[in-house]
């Protein structure tokens, strides 16, 4: 019988109706250790591992009822501390065996739950800050814009660099290539296995609690004093990770600083691969797009490969350009503008020229743009922030 109970995976005690300890099986001191047996008694040793006093009272009158009523019993999420000093999060199951000798026998066995309520207050925050990504794409859509055009800009710049290598040298001291298998996954649910790029950033701050932690990614959260802080630069971090299918982690502790690490996924096709013949040779677009610093960067992009560009910062200007050069081979158009969308703009340039080619580019996520209906399937799009070859090649 010993043996039996030794191999259990639960903690098992059995016990008097008085409480008095008559045996601990293998599986309570590996949880518990051998400190608690000196107390020989169920309520002291509920007394030691309890740290609340209301918890203490709950589980005082659940075993004076079991003791009295001489039945099964239930309690969960108890939490009992370990023989290292570390809650555990427990199931509590006891019943009346019987009586053998004239005396009274129950039998208490302790589940440790603590791995599961783990991974489930991990997954209850992966969802959550799915929905704080979903309000904070909306943020990071101006930001979107902003990359675009200084990821646009950079490039541009990089061409007229002769020492291309010594850049990509630097690069390479800020970001590493890693891989993302079974183990790490185990331990972060909604990871999706594979190869990443993982930029880290550290401080040596003054580190933070895990309450700060809890609501770090959430919008308007801040821990300056009033008017310092907004609290959604995190918030925008973390929609602009999540867009481009990434994760952001942090770690930090009171007095050791703060490390946050991101992973974005790696493209793993060699540009070598992807070439084609040249497409360009003096075609014509017309580029509708509000945001003055995007639309220079794509007209710069694209006369550098021998296109002419006609430009308009919304949607009424580019059907008047549309209506006056019928040469047009292309129309590239930010969907959410002031005045006509660009999904309004590209169904009327369609009744002017059916056989136009047209990329649509947003800040926006794809799921959101067709979640408000300003998108529909059909038509090509970039997603912001795409850098000068993307929008090349995309074309």
């Amino acid at each position: 019988m010993k043996a039996v109970l030794d191999s259990s995976p639960n903690a098992i005690i059995l016990s008097k109706a008085t409480g008095e300890i008559l045996f601990l099986n293998k599986r309570f001191f590996e949880i518990f250790g051998n400190y608690y047996t000196r107390t020989n008694n169920i309520f002291d040793f509920y007394s030691l591992t309890i740290t609340g006093y209301e918890e203490i009272k709950t589980v005082t009158q659940f075993y004076d009822e079991l003791f009295d009523k001489k039945d099964k019993r239930e309690l969960v999420n108890q939490h009992l501390m370990d023989k290292d000093g570390k809650i555990r999060h427990c199931d509590i199951q006891t019943s009346f065996i019987g009586k053998f000798d004239d005396v009274e026998l129950f039998l208490t066995i302790i589940r440790d739950e603590t791995y599961t309520k783990e991974l489930e207050e991990k997954f209850y925050q992966s969802q959550k800050l799915e929905s704080i990504g979903r309000l904070a794409g909306g943020i990071a859509h101006d930001f979107n814009n902003f990359l675009t055009a200084i990821n646009g800009f950079a490039f541009l710049s990089l061409m007229n660099i002769e020492n291309k290598q010594e850049v990509e040298k630097n690069l390479k001291k800020i970001i590493k290539n890693v891989y993302l298998d079974d183990i790490y996954i185990k331990n972060h649910p909604n990871v999706v296995k594979g190869e990443y790029v993982l930029l880290v950033v550290e401080d040596n701050g003054t580190g933070m609690s895990e309450e700060i932690k809890s609501h770090l990614f959430e919008p308007f959260y801040t821990t300056k004093e009033k008017g310092r802080g907004t609290g959604l630069g995190l918030a925008t971090v973390y929609g602009i990770v999540k867009q481009n299918n990434g994760y952001i982690w942090c770690y930090s502790e009171l007095g050791l600083g703060t490390v946050f690490k991101i992973y974005l996924p790696r493209c793993l096709e060699k540009y070598e691969e992807r070439k084609k013949e040249p497409i360009f040779q003096h075609m014509e677009s017309t580029v509708a797009e509000d945001d003055d610093m995007i639309r220079e960067f794509i007209k710069r992009t694209l006369t550098h490969c021998r296109y002419r560009v006609l430009t308009a910062e919304n949607g009424f200007k580019a059907l008047d350009i549309m209506l006056e050069n019928r040469d047009v081979d292309l129309l590239l158009t930010d969907i959410v503008m002031p005045e006509m969308s660009g999904l309004e703009l590209a169904e009327k340039v369609k009744r002017i020229k059916p056989d136009i080619k047209i990329l649509m580019m947003s800040g926006y996520s794809e799921e959101l743009l067709l979640e408000k209906e300003r998108y529909k399937e059909g038509y090509p799009l970039l997603l912001k922030p795409f850098t000068a070859i993307k929008l090349i090649e995309t074309i």
